[in-house]
């Protein structure tokens, strides 16, 4: 059983068209297609988050697209 937590940051409230460009110009010099979906793990390797529990869902993820950064 997985549980899905909301981000603890609204992020409407931070969005902004200078942020699409800056995403864009990121993207291209880290040559990540706009397409591409990304998913960020930011937290730190340990049992109480279970990264290993990640990693096997995004095994079975058919999204070619997909780019996983830690």
């Amino acid at each position: 059983m997985y549980r899905v937590f909301p981000p603890g940051v609204d992020g409407d409230k931070f969005f902004c068209q200078e942020d699409e460009i800056q995403k864009t110009n990121l993207r291209q010099r880290l040559g990540l297609p706009l397409s591409a979906c990304l998913f960020l793990y930011v937290g730190r390797f340990d049992t109480e988050k279970n990264p290993r529990a990640i990693l096997q869902a995004l095994a079975q993820s058919n999204d070619e697209t997909l780019k996983v950064v830690f």
